[in-house]
């Protein structure tokens, strides 16, 4: 059984969750508070819906020679999923982060393993999204903790600009490695 590439789909459903929550934790677009909140929160939860299924797709569809590679790419797509729908259901119940600071740290620990992987990989598309999603959590956990005011916001920065990364890696692998082959009937 031959399973398309999902990964575009992933890469751009984490962009349109990181572009949201960035927005979100900035403070630019939260005016009303509660409502704003709740259509994050269903943003990031359909986004992890969605990263569930690619991380599915990819473990279905990986052949013997890219077994490593989508196991890889599940395991991140999955972990993702589930950063989604616990910062999704947390400003669903309120928005109290202060329980989420030990995942958050470790999220960011995680990231910088991802980063130095990628690099590894040659994936450095992924290596500079990674480098801004530990930078990103890193200050989210700092601003949560209550060590810096502002860590919060900056996270927000940070995942703003993962967001635009998301959104060229995931456009990108659309049109240059899926779009070409149907292009050129390959």
């Amino acid at each position: 059984m031959e399973i398309a590439n999902a990964a575009p789909i992933g890469v751009l459903a984490f962009a349109v969750s990181c572009l949201c929550s960035g927005l979100f934790f900035f403070g630019v677009d939260n005016d009303p508070p509660e409502t704003t909140g709740l259509s994050v929160a269903i943003i990031q939860i359909f986004c992890g819906v969605l990263l569930t299924i690619v991380a599915i797709l990819f473990i279905l569809g990986s052949k013997p020679v890219n077994s490593t590679f989508a196991l890889w790419a599940a395991g991140i797509f999955g972990f993702f999923a589930y950063v989604w729908f616990i910062m999704g259901f947390i400003i669903l119940k309120g928005g109290d982060f202060r329980p989420l600071s030990t995942f958050i740290i470790f999220t960011c620990a995680c990231c910088a393993v991802w980063t130095y992987k990628s690099f590894q990989l040659k994936a450095t598309s992924f290596g500079v999204l990674f480098i801004f999603a530990t930078l990103g959590t890193f200050l989210a956990w700092i601003g949560i903790r209550g060590w810096w005011a502002q860590g919060a916001k900056w996270a927000g920065a940070c995942f703003i600009v993962l967001g635009f990364i998301g959104f060229y890696i995931g456009i990108y692998e659309m049109m240059h490695v899926q779009g070409i082959n149907v292009l050129l009937g390959g």
